[in-house]
């Protein structure tokens, strides 16, 4: 049985580990994570580097075998430290704000073949 969070998700997320880079601020600085898993509708990844609630970013896929080349904007819904099993490193949770067809037919396709392992 999934945990109480779990369970009032609208989509199942597909656990991954994949590189993405995040574009956020007015500068758009440019940060790299590793994606800990994603939905239709967002995605969960690891950060050196904290992003505050609320913040507006772009997920930037670079392209492979899980996700096509693609950029997503979001919001950080929760940005939370790390102890185990990432050490220093914090864990940020998006809300994409629009997603593009590409995007959900590789989300859609990836949470399906998830699904059919488990």
């Amino acid at each position: 049985m999934g945990s109480e969070e779990e369970d009032k998700r609208k989509f199942i997320r597909a656990h991954l580990n994949f590189p993405v880079s995040i574009a956020y601020g007015e500068d758009q600085t440019l940060e790299l994570g590793e994606v800990e898993d994603l939905t239709v509708e967002g995605l969960a990844f690891y950060s050196q580097t904290p992003i505050e609630k609320g913040m507006g970013l772009y997920v930037i896929f670079p392209g492979g075998e899980n996700v096509k080349e693609n950029e997503v904007p979001g919001l950080v819904v929760r940005c939370q430290q790390m102890i185990d099993p990432a050490p220093g490193k914090y864990r940020i949770a998006v809300r994409f704000i629009e997603m593009n067809d590409a995007y959900l037919m590789d989300a859609f396709a990836l949470i399906h073949s998830k699904r059919k392992k488990t």
